[in-house]
């Protein structure tokens, strides 16, 4: 359905109910339609759902290449702290 604004603001209601029924409205201003009025139902489904942190930090950790450690240099593995300072890694120093 399309209808001109001054029509819409003055019968605002009647248009959401329409809306709330499933109808599309077309708000036009000088004969060109300017915007468009739809359910609430109907935006949920046309709008795409945004993703958490987690969950894109989760795909995008997944569509890297898991030999991707492999590449690492050996001895930077001896550098990573251990919570416990005796357990087995050696400590590391500037000397």
């Amino acid at each position: 359905m399309t209808a001109p604004l001054y029509e819409v603001k003055s019968k605002f209601s009647e248009f959401v109910n329409m809306v709330q029924d499933g109808e599309t409205l077309c708000i036009t201003r000088h004969g060109k339609v300017v915007a468009v009025m739809i359910s609430s139902d109907e935006y949920e489904q046309k709008t795409p759902q945004k993703k958490t942190f987690l969950e894109a930090f989760i795909d995008w950790k997944n569509s890297c290449d898991p030999d991707l450690e492999d590449d690492y240099d050996p001895w930077a593995k001896e550098l990573v702290r251990d919570p416990d300072p005796n357990g087995g890694r050696k400590e590391f120093t500037w000397d």
